[in-house]
């Protein structure tokens, strides 16, 4: 394989990816990733997260001749932009520009080119199809049917309640502190401030929030969204997983109206790895040693391949 910098323009916003090739020459179906939520790059990296879950699909795919283009989101990394100002529609639109850049490079077959979204992309790479009818198909991986705010109040509750389990220092550490600040009260009222207000940006507990990505997603039903999808699609989701309920993918095929193909991995969270113990975010830590499921690979390899 070989990796080249690419710079995709959305208006005045310039987009830094990688488009992962094989060696050999020739046009070659291809996968768009698009990220889940946060200050991620094309890797789904962060500052304080290193997840590596695109780079290591990549190299994972380029193995069976699909090629990739990740990108990172506009203000972090390489490229330009304000990631706060940005709403969840200016992160659709950066998508379908690396999208329509696909088709333009010769490296990428047309009629080969698929859509893959993880949590937060599972919701965009359906919109994309909507509007961009010649894509073959989209690969949803942690998909979510629940609006926003009940998500939001879910995962508050999730970590009370694990942190509640916690054992040693680190246990009494975080339960001291949610003892002062209650994190599901917090979510409530940062949902409840951001519904009154039209700022792009606000503060919550010395936080910056992009208020307006988050009033954007308020809106959204993302059961309509899937409703409307008409294209193949591919829906994989993880028994583990504790921000986004893998129940969910069998709610998502019932509804949609292309031809789909669903699996929930055993043991599997929602960072792609597999966790043995009682899932709760405080193992993230040390998930993040471990490489993405290899069963994931080989399930998306095989249904683009058939």
């Amino acid at each position: 394989m070989f990796e080249t910098e690419v710079v995709i323009k959305n208006g005045n916003i310039e987009l830094s990816g990688t488009l992962c090739l094989p060696t050999e020459s020739g046009s070659f179906p291809v996968v768009l990733m698009v990220h889940g939520s946060g200050e991620i790059d094309r890797n789904e990296n962060s500052k304080n997260q290193k997840l590596n879950t695109f780079n290591s699909l990549a190299h994972g795919l380029i193995k069976d001749g699909i090629a990739s283009l990740r990108y990172d989101k506009r203000g972090i990394g390489r490229s330009n932009g304000d990631f706060y100002c940005a709403g969840h529609y200016d992160l659709v639109n950066d998508a379908m520009a690396c999208l329509e850049y696909l088709f333009q490079n010769e490296y990428c077959d047309n009629k080969q080119i698929y859509l893959l979204g993880h949590s937060e992309g599972s919701i965009i790479v359906p919109q994309l199809s909507h509007k961009h009818t010649q894509v073959a198909g989209i690969i949803l991986l942690a998909p979510f049917i629940d609006n926003l705010e009940t998500i939001m109040l879910k995962q508050a509750k999730g970590i009370k309640e694990a942190a509640e389990k916690l054992s040693g220092i680190k246990g009494i550490g975080i339960k001291l502190l949610f003892s002062f600040i209650d994190p599901v009260k917090s979510q409530h009222r940062l949902i409840n401030k951001i519904k009154k207000t039209k700022k792009t940006v606000v503060y919550s507990m010395f936080q910056k929030i992009p208020a307006k990505w988050v009033r954007e997603l308020l809106s959204i039903d993302p059961a309509d969204i899937f409703r409307k999808t008409t294209c193949p699609s591919l829906i994989i989701g993880g028994s583990k997983d504790i921000q986004c309920n893998p129940d969910d993918v069998t709610s998502i095929q019932k509804i949609m109206q292309g031809t789909v193909e669903s699996h929930i991995i055993q043991d599997m969270s929602h960072i792609l790895r597999m966790e043995k113990e009682e899932p709760t975010v405080f193992n993230y830590e040390k998930l993040m040693k471990q490489p993405i499921e290899p069963k994931l690979i080989k399930i998306i390899q095989d249904w683009i391949k058939n």
